[in-house]
């Protein structure tokens, strides 16, 4: 296959991968505007991938390599919040101590939370037990 069919073939299969993903996020956005629910558009068509997925039992192929290029170029999604902060400085100086103050609670819970889940887990699964194992 030429180095032109193989590029377009990529192009093809990441808007085919988009396209997925922007339909599961307008059908989430649909039904939030429809039941006026306070809950976000994309986090309902987050819900509804996830059920589908879970469905099916095997993601496509194009849905994989959309999302791992995404995944690769994540860095680039935060551009315009970093932007919005740079522009927003005399704001956010104001708010600091209950930004800063939410960041150490937040972050420490997180971290409290994962502990117990991990212990609460590791005491269920025996030393000896191959993790590998039904992997196939």
């Amino acid at each position: 296959m030429s180095i032109i069919k193989k590029s377009s073939k990529k192009l093809l299969d990441l808007s085919a991968g988009i396209g997925i993903l922007l339909c599961f996020q307008f059908a989430g956005q649909s039904i939030t505007d429809l039941f006026e629910l306070t809950l976000p558009g994309p986090v309902i068509g987050m819900l509804l991938l996830f059920v589908a997925l879970t469905l099916f039992k095997k993601t496509p192929k194009v849905l994989l390599d959309t999302s791992a290029t995404l995944i690769k170029h994540l860095s680039l999604f935060f551009l315009p919040a970093a932007t919005g902060i740079f522009f927003l400085g005399a704001a956010i100086n104001k708010e600091l101590p209950a930004i800063m103050l939410i960041l150490v609670v937040s972050t420490t819970l997180a971290m409290v939370i994962t502990a117990y889940c991990m212990s609460r887990l590791i005491r269920k699964t025996p030393l000896n037990a191959d993790v590998t194992k039904g992997l196939d």
